[in-house]
């Protein structure tokens, strides 16, 4: 902002601008004249063009697992196989059963067969 003008000088003695005259020295800079008041608000502006669309974020992390829900009911039997006289493969073997429960004691068996009688031993000396 401008200073305020400074106040004109004296004219010549005779009241005429004197011609021959030098310029004296620049003056100082004047002092800083009061802020003026705020303006009124103005109007909004129009809007841009749209700019392009991004691109896509990242993958959000996996979410919490749900609950099961109910199991539904068994269906209709299905229908028996128009092809019943085709033979058809063996499955796979399956897996070993568990061991079952030790069986109780057996019963006592019969006596078993006589031996032959062996050859007679000699006398035993006794001192």
């Amino acid at each position: 902002m401008p200073g305020v003008e400074g106040q004109k000088g004296d004219r010549g003695i005779d009241g005429a601008p004197c011609l021959p005259c030098v310029n004296g020295q620049k003056g100082s800079k004047g002092d800083l004249g009061l802020p003026g008041l705020r303006g009124e608000k103005g109007q909004k502006g129009l809007c841009g063009d749209k700019g392009e669309r991004g691109p896509p974020g990242l993958t959000g992390r996996d979410g919490e697992r749900g609950t099961d829900g109910l199991t539904g009911e068994t269906g209709p039997k299905g229908e028996p196989c128009a092809a019943s006289n085709i033979e058809s493969f063996p499955g796979k073997k399956g897996d070993s059963g568990l061991n079952g429960f030790p069986g109780s004691p057996g019963s006592k068996g019969e006596p078993g067969l006589v031996g032959l009688t062996g050859p007679r031993g000699e006398p035993v000396k006794s001192f």
